[in-house]
């Protein structure tokens, strides 16, 4: 009877198989590898957000400027002196109406027209007590209900002299974005992950006592009051408390007046007809203490 031979086991079963310390030096030359890649992606990122927020204040300057040219005026037809008695509109909702909405002011048409009434939020009370429509939609043709055309039919058409692109125009829900408004009104907002209001200032005639600014033109710091709270919201709903923004007057130094306003010989005049500002990467307008960096995006034109 044959016995079975045992033949020798190979010192080398599996050739191909990593050991366990070849697989920790992979694991860590790709946690390495991640480690310096993450950082750089995000800037890259972060990069192209800044970019395409200088491109639209850039839009928006552009539009402001045809604006001003056709009309001898800048756009919003909510006076300033409205705005900053705590009808809880703002600045930057002013501009998406004069560029690019729908409006109406007093008097207004018999019967209103439907774009003006059927949307919640569209009716304003002004300082002097005067009502105020807005359509809260956008339309390719514009129409300033307060005129008449040559036909005298109320409503005055126009082209938009700004159309934004997708993400740059917010609906923001009053109670839940910007508490310090009531009006449930689209806001322009920046291109940035946490995107936030754009501030509009523009240059209007008088004094301006809290910046200390004298004639013959000068800003409403409390244009964009809303935005400049404790419990502002990003559209994504993260909260960015504002209320240490040197950007507020009771800041220890008004940065905000240096921004709009620019020393000439001794004098303070404004930079321009108008100011567009970004809250940039930090999403803090101004500096968000006092050592802190601006990192903000800023615009002006229109200067006097």
């Amino acid at each position: 009877m044959a016995h079975p031979t045992h033949q020798p086991r190979p010192q080398n079963a599996h050739p191909n198989a990593f050991t366990l310390i070849e697989l920790l030096v992979v694991i860590g030359i790709v946690v390495i590898l991640i480690a310096i890649l993450v950082p750089t992606l995000s800037a890259a990122r972060n990069s192209a957000r800044k970019a395409d927020t200088t491109n639209e204040l850039a839009g928006l300057q552009t539009a402001i400027t045809r604006y001003t040219t056709d009309f001898d005026a800048l756009p919003g037809p909510i006076a300033e002196s409205s705005i900053s008695t705590g009808i809880a509109f703002t600045a930057n909702q002013n501009l998406l109406i004069g560029l690019s909405r729908q409006f109406c002011t007093s008097p207004a048409p018999s019967p209103v027209p439907a774009g003006l009434t059927a949307n919640s939020g569209t009716t304003i009370t002004t300082n002097g007590g005067t009502t105020f429509y807005a359509d809260p939609n956008p339309t390719s043709n514009p129409f300033d209900y307060s005129k008449t055309n040559s036909a005298g039919v109320a409503g005055k058409a126009y082209d938009s002299y700004w159309i934004p692109r997708p993400g740059e125009v917010f609906q923001a829900t009053a109670a839940t974005n910007y508490p310090g408004t009531t009006l449930n009104y689209p806001v322009i907002v920046d291109h940035y992950l946490d995107a936030m209001p754009i501030l509009y200032y523009r240059a209007t005639p008088g004094t301006d006592a809290p910046l200390s600014i004298t004639p013959p033109s000068a800003f409403n710091p409390t244009a964009n009051g809303a935005f400049l709270t404790a419990t502002v919201q990003s559209t994504t709903g993260t909260v960015f408390n504002q209320s240490n923004s040197t950007y507020l007057l009771s800041s220890a130094t008004p940065h905000l007046k240096d921004v709009l306003y620019a020393n000439v010989g001794g004098n303070s005049t404004p930079v321009g007809g108008f100011v567009l500002i970004s809250a940039g990467l930090d999403r803090y307008y101004g500096k968000y203490t006092n050592g802190a960096t601006n990192d903000d995006i800023v615009v002006s034109g229109g200067g006097h």
